[in-house]
């Protein structure tokens, strides 16, 4: 069943999308748009939630609502190149903390074991983009940040074990959708309850220890998530 919130957020949007609301125009005020289509604010500000949600505006207290330039999409997955397409900057940092319950199961240590958290903010422009956390047991690595190239995702976190004589053989992914944390909300600019898709990567040296977990937050409205599977002739092609 459409709601009436439906069907003023699926006018506001195909609005958008002719461009009859260009990208960094403002939209009506709320009482104009109350108006225009005889619903009450609460059904307003509803279908404006939904939009915000998708990415299509953004809401500035004291004054409106405006249109959002389109985001370009970010793909994780096998082909790393795909963030550096759309030219994110990546600031990294390096603290030293006490592994919380979820961060210790993952990497199989006791809660309260002393890690190194490589936190990675990437930006789009003007644009917090995506976040990435990257945790190494302090046996294993220092608050000195790895070397370039800076991935957004942590990777060169594991080329710089690598380096320092702990490869790693085998990495698992989990991917979950979500709603977005009041701290992922703030640190990415994004609506209280937009959607975001967490992977949880654990990568293991050849004796199976974890020496790596992550997580990563992208949100949900410029994201996928891609992954490539060979056949067994493929992976011995491309062995060859």
């Amino acid at each position: 069943m459409t709601t009436l919130y439906d069907r003023v957020a699926g006018d506001l949007r195909r609005r958008i999308q002719k461009a009859e609301y260009p990208a960094g125009s403002k939209l009506p005020s709320e009482s104009a748009l109350v108006a225009q289509y005889n619903v009450s604010m609460p059904t307003l500000r509803m279908a404006l939630e939904r939009l915000q949600l998708e990415g299509l505006i953004e809401k500035f207290h004291g004054k409106g609502n405006y249109v959002r330039q389109p985001y370009p999409r970010i793909s994780y997955g096998t082909d790393r190149q795909a963030a550096e397409n759309i030219g994110l900057r990546v600031f990294v940092s390096a603290d030293r903390i006490e592994a919380q319950d979820t961060v210790a199961k993952l990497l199989g240590v006791p809660t309260g074991t002393h890690l190194i958290e490589y936190s990675h903010l990437s930006f789009h422009e003007d644009d917090p983009y995506c976040l990435a956390k990257v945790y190494v047991p302090t046996d294993l690595a220092t608050t000195n940040l790895p070397g370039e190239p800076v991935s957004p995702w942590g990777d060169q976190v594991e080329r710089h074990l690598a380096e320092a004589g702990v490869p790693t053989v085998r990495a698992v992914e989990r991917v979950k959708a979500r709603t977005a944390s009041g701290d992922e909300s703030r640190t990415l600019r994004m609506p209280s309850r937009a959607a975001v898709l967490e992977i949880e990567r654990t990568s293991t040296d050849a004796d199976g220890r974890v020496v790596v977990a992550a997580v990563l937050v992208l949100p949900g409205n410029r994201s996928d998530a891609v992954f490539t599977t060979y056949t067994p002739v493929q992976e011995a092609e491309a062995a060859q």
